[in-house]
């Protein structure tokens, strides 16, 4: 009788992404062994989501395997950092061809700074597994100082931390734009892109345009609700107050 393929009830926790999946045969290889010999470690949950072993997962349910599950922190040797305990699980055990190491050393980087737990226990793991400190502090900028579409593309991974925190200095509108280049291929880096925008609109200029400015200030406004949201103070008050501005700038 063949295996029944039973629906997902977990999904992904976001650290867990730090990682590639690692589908295909991998996953088959790893399915069949399941159906021979049972699953041997258990699935890692946090906050009822899966926090390491996606794929151990996905291979129980293509066998049809009940799989058996424990939440992060039921063993003394998980620390309390969730996002130090998957880079250190994942880190040495998966064969990683270059491009997706430095993906990793990057997502881990940006969960550092998206936590906003700069723990001990981090720094010590990412000393350990060669993250550098300026990887961190270049994601940081990018988070401070970036437009919302910067931040998103460094977070999938289509810009590097360096070349994304070089823009981050530029005016949002140069932002924006360089962003839309490499998305649409018209430029294979962002500081490429932007060699190509400023000869054609200065910094100056860009700032002596009123659509420009007003663009600069409703960015710098979501920025600003970012930063107050992880800093747990974005409440009613201050959302009616800047949704208000923020109309206010679009008429």
């Amino acid at each position: 009788m063949a295996p029944q393929h039973v629906e997902p009830l977990y999904s992904d926790h976001p650290l867990s992404h730090i990682f590639p999946l690692c589908a295909g045969q991998p996953l088959e290889d790893l399915a069949d062994h399941i159906k021979t010999h049972g699953l041997l470690e258990e699935i890692v949950l946090l906050n009822n989501k899966i926090l390491d072993g996606r794929r151990r997962y996905l291979a129980c349910l293509k066998m049809g395997t009940t799989p058996h599950f424990r939440h992060f922190g039921s063993r003394t040797t998980d620390g309390d950092d969730p996002l130090t305990f998957v880079f250190g699980q994942n880190f040495h055990r998966r064969h990683l061809n270059s491009k997706e190491l430095i993906s990793s050393k990057s997502q881990f980087a940006i969960m550092a700074v998206k936590t906003q737990k700069h723990s001990q226990t981090q720094t010590d793991s990412a000393n350990l597994h060669k993250v550098s400190r300026s990887s961190v502090q270049r994601v940081k900028t990018v988070m401070d100082q970036g437009c919302a579409p910067l931040q998103t593309a460094l977070e999938t991974g289509t810009v590097s931390i360096r070349d994304a925190s070089l823009t981050a200095r530029q005016d949002p509108a140069i932002q924006i734009k360089a962003v839309e280049m490499v998305q649409t291929g018209k430029a294979p880096t962002l500081s490429a892109a932007i060699k190509t925008i400023i000869p054609n609109q200065s910094s100056e200029e860009a700032n002596k345009n009123p659509g420009s400015i007003v663009l600069k200030a409703i960015l710098t406004l979501q920025t600003l609700v970012r930063q107050l949201d992880r800093l747990g103070m974005y409440n009613d008050e201050t959302k009616t107050f800047l949704t208000k501005l923020a109309a206010r700038l679009q008429e």
